[in-house]
């Protein structure tokens, strides 16, 4: 049957009776019925067949375009088979997945099939775009008013809310009015307007608007324009205007602080950490706002969302301009906040105010350790109220927290401790004993309200109150409970407080109480953790061996008393010792052995009789090692102590070794998730993966386990802290080895962490606490620490004098490993992994210089000329580069010669990249400064000279400031000053003029340009701390001197040198930011559009006709193109877009550019070969057929005035239209050009026509 043509044929000539035959044998083709498309809004027979064929396929039919299709086609429900399927038609209105059935409900609603109450009845199931289509059938107060107050979902509320305003915007006044609707709509929009979801947030601040509107709020269209640029991230976007809302608040302007806390809220939660920072200076220290905040009874906000706020590890960095051990800005503010509050209400208000903000943070479960920290800091702060009624608050809250660093709980521990006591209402002595009991280890941080506690009970309170209250009081407790169970276990508790301690170890030094302790350890009914405690304290003093009697001749061992001798006696009986080690042989007894609570202990005993006891350690080592898959994680570090010990009696072709470390190896991976375990695990196998008996079967039995530890070891700090350090004490026992390792020594020399964000802020955190609290007993601290460790004492390994070659060798190992990283990626950031790892490599080349050879020191010579010409260093890296590039050439004999040198990496630089010859300008400089030979000096001014007059900005003043400097080192006669005396003047004319002078005085004020003589600063202090913090460097990469071995030359201090600059433009200076006081004052700033707001108030515009652009891009193959044009499209709402294929869309390429453009533009796919035909259809359907082409007859833009049917044909990126497309075009039309190049870009083109399209019909022109 041959297809009807439907498009441009009046309908009188059109055979009816073929058509309707066509459309039947067509059902099912979406691609034949939309040729016909346009006839169906206008016959009912065509309408009635399409509904027969909806009919049969609803609750079937998985093709959800073609029901759709079907569903907009239909002019009416007029079956009378529709009343039995209603049940269907609700189930596919509800469907969120059918994109029908906004079209559907439409259909149902006006035919009946689907009433009012029908639809009320089902709100809860129906999506959203159902509900806005049933709203425009049913646009009536009544509906709008029983749907709101009906919606519970809040996002599927507000939207409806926003359609209905755009719809019919008196209901929603209405729905306004009513004090109880109007209460619950802001609660909505509060918990909504900062939501994830971006959509919601837009259709938030729209409803927003509508109730600003309503309540005739004073600066509402500032508040509005603030949460409307809020919805961008760029820093210059929103500054302006969060700088004039303050102003506003400052000056008096906006005085609303419900609205006001709104704002802040929504900004406090932004996704930029700037404007997050930024709200939070301004809020906190804005003084009257906090007192009104009081005033108008609005405190709730800091209970709540303050606090919420406050939880965001992102906000606590600390300046980095500031040093390390400082603490984060903004826990600076908040103390100062809690400061203000204080003095900006009275007593009865603060104290209720404070009581309502401990129970709000402690009841607050989720909190990020460091914002708890800076929080609780705020509250210590304040001098103590007592304003809790019950300590219960405060212990639940203890419990609840989530605290992963040691350091930090501790800290916390302690604060709260003081918190708890300090706030509670007279608190009794059971109830404030109950609550240090349960933190004794701490009860030195509390110890004044420790001793107030009345002592009734053996706890750890009472023994550090008695202690404490003095030595008399002490031995008269301890007389009186010395025998008593709770109290050794309350003296283990606390045994870790070094003042208790102290006295503890007095009293139990006693014969008396030593034997109480044997008795106890040897009395088997006594509990094992009351035993455990005892001999632990036992160990603690000095204990008299001789009080152990037989206890260690019965037939079963008795494992305290054995251990407790073991370890105190200095001359322990070998055959004793040999007696129980023979009992554990014994399967029985090995297990339980191994499953005590005394098992590390007994086990590090017999560790350390393995020099006595070299024939039976050896098979019990072997026993051991099979039984560490059976044995408890937590005894795994003993284990392979044991291990260790015994591996010096095993020879070193034993077979044994391979299958006992790789065992060893799988057990130590077991305990991973442990941190501390794993820890000490790693810390006792790396001592044997690098014992002698393991070496030679690395690279055979035990190539995994190599290849496990060298990844570890790069992922972890704490962990390549222990391997490179057990590797240098391995060398430096068996320096023969040396050949083998030292690409492993570089990677030690090269070695430290690269921290996220996150990570450098806790760590900024933990070392703030360390300084703050310096009595706090901690040794687990920083991973910077850890690195600091390993490089100073490989540096300090590696300098000592051995063999002629042996400095090259290692300098080779360094530069392997910078050039292994720096290949990764050849343009580096500061602070960068990549940045860091050369900064340290050409820190070690530096201070090993001295002791290298003239062939490697040539060898480096080339290199850094190299490195210097082809690639950009970050700062601190070229710095250190140029300094070992001074040091070879000053060991030269022949100064000359390295002026020459020099002369001629200048002029290969002027050759290949003129801007590195700055850097051999300061080799230049540098290498005269050190020598103060005016023969050298006079070579290099003429050297110098002809680059002053240099094109090259940079290059120009660097060579201006070289000379001057040159100029006054010369001490000659006046012969060399008057030589240039007049270039001299003329220089100082010219480097003092306009941006060039600011350069120049930052050069001048520069220390490494202006201050540094290389031979004085050659020190630790100035290479690895000081000179690469001043320019730039973070801190946590700079070592302090002290790790360093002493050494003659370079542990000279350097307190007289000001070493600073002004050079470096990574770390932003707060001073460049606007401070607390000033606010920029912008006449004019960039402004985003909000798609939905401005959406619906351009709706209710008149408009002269509605777009009828259809855009083809079918010829473009270009994805990235393609994106660009939809989001064109879209912005000036083109009616269609036409592209090659549908699967484009799925693109990463197209959805970065085309943003989300392509969820709300009509798209259909017309490939290349189906394209003469569609242009014919569309020609027929009465659009004009415009081809964006210069040809001989293309008419310029300005002058082509745009039919409102337009079709505009998008030529090939590189080949613009095909000739037989071109003779189909009604028109073609060019963009007017000056310039020398011959087309633009595609999309631009198409950008540039899409908008004359659109403005032509703004502004009326057609």
């Amino acid at each position: 049957m041959s297809v009807p043509i439907g498009r441009g044929i009046p309908d009188e000539i059109i055979d009816m009776a073929r058509l309707s035959d066509y459309v039947k044998s067509s059902l099912g083709n979406l691609d034949l019925l939309r040729r016909v498309e346009s006839f169906f809004p206008k016959s009912d027979s065509l309408s009635a067949i399409l509904e027969d064929e909806f009919l049969r396929l609803l609750g079937d039919c998985e093709n959800d375009e073609y029901m759709r299709w079907l569903c907009k086609m239909i002019r009416r429900l007029s079956r009378a088979e529709w009343k039995t399927k209603r049940d269907l038609v609700i189930t596919a209105v509800c469907d969120p997945y059918f994109s029908g059935g906004p079209s559907l409900v439409d259909l149902a609603l006006r035919s009946r099939i689907l009433s009012r109450e029908t639809i009320i009845y089902h709100l809860d199931l129906l999506p959203v775009k159902v509900l806005v289509q049933v709203l425009r059938v049913l646009p009536d107060e009544d509906f709008v008013l029983r749907v709101a107050g009906l919606l519970k979902d809040e996002s599927i509320l507000i939207e409806f809310l926003v359609h209905a305003e755009h719809i019919c915007p008196r209901n929603v006044k209405v729905y306004l009015s009513e004090p109880e609707r109007y209460r619950r709509l802001m609660e909505v929009l509060s918990n909504n307007y900062d939501s994830s979801d971006p959509t919601l947030r837009k259709f938030s601040v729209t409803l927003l608007k509508v109730i600003l509107d309503h309540a005739r709020v004073e600066s509402r269209e500032l508040i509005l324009e603030v949460l409307a640029v809020a919805e961008q991230k760029q820093v210059h976007l929103i500054e302006p205007v969060l700088n004039m809302f303050i102003e506003a608040i400052q000056n008096g302007t906006l005085t609303d602080v419900p609205w006001i806390l709104m704002v802040f809220r929504r900004l406090f939660n932004h996704p930029t950490t700037w404007v997050k920072l930024q709200s939070f200076r301004f809020f906190l220290r804005l003084t009257p706002l906090q007192k009104r905040i009081f005033e108008t009874q609005n405190d709730d906000f800091f209970y709540g969302h303050f606090l919420d706020s406050l939880n965001q590890l992102s906000i606590y960095p600390r300046n980095p301009l500031s040093p390390v051990s400082n603490p984060a800005e903004l826990g600076t503010l908040l103390r100062n906040w809690m400061r203000n509050v204080r003095d900006s209400i009275d007593g009865e208000s603060m104290d209720s105010f404070f009581a309502q903000f401990i129970t709000a943070v402690c009841k607050k479960v989720d909190w990020n350790s460091v914002a708890l920290l800076y929080v609780t800091e705020c509250i210590v702060d304040i001098e103590p109220r007592s304003v809790i009624e019950d300590l219960g608050v405060i212990v639940n809250a203890l419990e609840s927290w989530s605290m992963p660093e040691p350091l930090i709980k501790r800290c916390l521990v302690r604060y709260w401790l003081r918190v708890g006591c300090e706030t509670t209402q007279l608190p009794t002595y059971e109830g404030l004993a109950d609550f240090i009991n349960r933190y004794a280890e701490e009860c030195d941080a509390v110890d004044i309200f420790v001793m107030k506690i009345k002592r009734t009970e053996t706890t750890p309170v009472d023994i550090c109150s008695a202690i404490w209250s003095g030595c008399h009081d002490a031995v008269t407790f301890m007389e009186r409970f010395g025998n008593s169970s709770k109290v050794w276990l309350s003296m283990y508790r606390i045994k870790g407080i070094s003042s208790i301690m102290t006295h503890l170890v007095g009293i139990l030094n006693s014969r008396e109480y030593q034997t109480h302790a044997i008795n106890i350890l040897r009395e088997d009914f006594r509990q094992v953790s009351v035993r455990r405690a005892v001999f632990e304290l036992m160990c603690e003093c000095s204990f008299d061996c001789r009080l152990v009697g037989d206890a260690l001749t019965e037939p079963l061992p008795n494992w305290f008393v054995f251990c407790l001798w073991t370890t105190t006696c200095v001359d322990a009986d070998p055959k004793i010792v040999a007696r129980h080690l023979k009992l554990l042989t014994l399967r029985s007894q090995l297990k339980i052995m191994l499953a005590s609570d005394l098992a590390p202990k007994i086990l590090d005993c017999i560790a350390s009789f393995c020099e006595t006891l070299p024939e039976a350690i050896i098979d019990f080592v072997e026993l051991v090692s099979n039984a560490l898959p059976l044995a408890p994680q937590s005894l795994t570090p003993s284990l392979l102590k044991l291990l260790l010990a015994g591996l010096k009696f095993i020879a070193l072709d034993d077979r044994r070794i391979p299958r006992m470390i790789t065992l060893a190896w799988k057990n130590c991976l077991e305990a991973r998730k442990a941190t501390i375990l794993f820890a000490d695990c790693v810390d006792v196998f790396v001592k044997i993966y690098f014992h002698k008996v393991c070496i030679q079967h690395w690279s055979s039995t035990l190539k995994d386990v190599s290849r496990d530890l060298e990844e570890h070891s790069a992922r972890m700090a704490w962990f390549g802290q222990k391997y490179y350090m057990a590797l240098i004490n391995l060398l430096a026992k068996k320096p023969e080895l040396l050949a083998s390792f030292y690409g492993k020594l570089g990677e030690a020399l090269c070695y430290g962490p690269t921290f996220r964000k996150d990570q450098q802020i806790v760590l900024d955190t933990e070392n703030y606490e360390w300084r703050l609290h310096t009595n706090v007993d901690f040794t687990g601290l920083s991973e910077c620490r850890s690195a600091w460790e390993v490089r100073a004492h490989s540096l300090s390994f590696v300098k000592k004098p051995r063999t002629s070659t042996w400095t090259d060798q290692v300098i080779e190992g360094v530069l392997l490993h910078d050039t292994l990283v720096s290949s990764t990626r050849k343009r580096y950031f500061n602070n960068s992994n990549i940045h860091r790892v050369k900064t340290r490599a050409w820190q070690v080349i530096l201070v090993l210089l001295e002791t290298s050879t003239p062939t490697k020191n040539h060898e480096i010579l080339t290199n850094v000329f190299k490195q210097l010409l082809n690639d950009n260093h970050q700062l601190t890296v070229r710095l250190l580069m140029e300094w070992c590039a001074v040091k070879i050439l000053l060991k030269s004999k022949q100064p000359k010669s390295s002026i020459r040198m020099i002369m001629s990496a200048i002029e290969t630089a002027a050759r290949e990249r003129v801007g590195c010859i700055c850097s051999f300008l300061s080799i230049l400089m540098h290498f005269c400064i050190a020598r103060k030979n005016c023969d050298i000096l006079s070579d290099s001014l003429e050297t110098v000279l002809p680059w002053t007059m240099c094109q090259h900005f940079a290059v120009r003043l660097h060579a201006q400031f070289v000379f001057k400097r040159l100029i006054g080192l010369c001490r000659c006669t006046m012969k060399c000053h008057s030589q240039y005396t007049p270039f001299l003047r003329a220089l100082d004319s010219v480097i003092n003029y306009g941006d060039g002078a600011k350069t120049v005085q930052k050069l001048s004020q520069d220390f490494y340009m202006s201050g540094c003589v290389m031979t004085e600063c050659e020190t630790y202090e100035v290479i690895f701390d000081r000179l690469p913090k001043a320019y730039g460097l973070t801190e946590h990469d700079c070592i302090p001197p002290g790790y360093f071995d002493f050494d003659a030359k370079w542990s000279v201090e350097n307190d007289d040198l000001d070493i600073h600059t002004d050079l470096q433009i990574e770390v932003l200076r707060e001073e460049c930011r606007p401070d607390e006081t000033t606010v920029i004052r912008e006449k004019n700033y960039q402004r985003k559009m909000i798609p939905v707001s401005n959406l619906f108030e351009e709706d209710r515009q008149p408009r002269s006709s509605q777009s009828g652009l259809v855009v083809v891009a079918s010829l473009i193959d270009r994805i990235p193109n393609l994106g660009g044009i939809s989001r064109t499209c879209e912005v000036f709402k083109a009616s269609e877009l036409v592209i090659p294929n549908l699967k484009m869309l799925e693109s990463k390429e197209f959805l970065n550019l085309s943003v989300s453009s392509h969820h709300w533009l009509p798209i259909r796919a017309v490939s290349t070969n189906g394209l003469e035909a569609y242009l014919m259809e569309m020609k027929q359907a009465g659009y004009t057929l415009i081809g964006v082409e210069q040809t001989a007859k293309s008419v310029a833009l300005g002058k082509y005035c745009f039919p409102l049917k337009s079709l505009l044909l998008l030529g090939h990126e590189r080949g613009g239209l095909p000739a037989h497309l071109i003779d189909l075009m009604d028109a073609c039309v060019e963009i007017p050009q000056q310039g020398v190049i011959r087309s633009l870009n595609v999309h631009v083109s198409a950008a540039i026509l899409i908008w004359e399209y659109r403005r032509q019909f703004l502004e009326g022109i057609v």
